[in-house]
């Protein structure tokens, strides 16, 4: 076989493999509105990130009168979050919020869908740290499951950019999507 002959099917080969690589349908990501379970019938999107940055708001709240206190900017408030619930909104561009509104005034059924970025080790050892108590963690359709002791708050990490926090329940049900 002559060297040219042999390059051309080096070449060949190459373009197949490529194509059949390039051809494997990645799984599609979820978004976050695609997540959220069927039975809720209050559903909210609320661009985190346009709100932490609008400059409007910001003044808005900087230059309003405030009691003695309160915080007087806006970084001031976000680091008060940090520091009293460990989260920083900061991080964080889209929430979409999910709700029973037949049972929102038990607190039965609620939950966020977060999309940013996080460290997951960070953001459980922040919330164990502010709520005094640890999770129990378990699998549940593939993700690992923190749920806080009295099982009301449960909380699954989707991504390395997406997460569901929320009642055990609705948690769940966003996780298992489809089902």
């Amino acid at each position: 076989m002559s060297l040219k002959k042999l390059i051309s099917w080096l070449l060949v080969l190459v373009l197949i493999l490529a194509t059949v690589a390039g051809c494997k349908a990645a799984e599609p990501e979820l978004t976050a509105i695609e997540l959220v379970p069927q039975n809720a019938n209050l559903i909210a999107n609320i661009q985190m990130s346009k709100i932490v940055n609008d400059q409007d708001l910001r003044d808005a709240y900087d230059e309003a009168e405030k009691e003695p206190g309160q915080p007087q900017t806006v970084e001031e408030v976000l680091d008060e979050l940090v520091e009293e619930i460990g989260i920083d909104l900061r991080d964080f561009y889209q929430a979409v919020i999910f709700a029973d509104v037949t049972t929102v005034a038990q607190a039965d059924y609620l939950g966020f869908i977060l999309e940013g970025t996080f460290d997951e080790k960070q953001f459980i050892d922040n919330i164990e740290e502010k709520a005094g108590e640890e999770f129990t963690t378990s699998d549940y359709k593939g993700y690992k499951l923190y749920i806080d002791k009295k099982e009301e708050l449960g909380i699954a990490f989707l991504s390395d950019w997406m997460f569901l926090l929320g009642t055990t329940r609705a948690v769940k049900d966003a996780s298992c999507h489809p089902c």
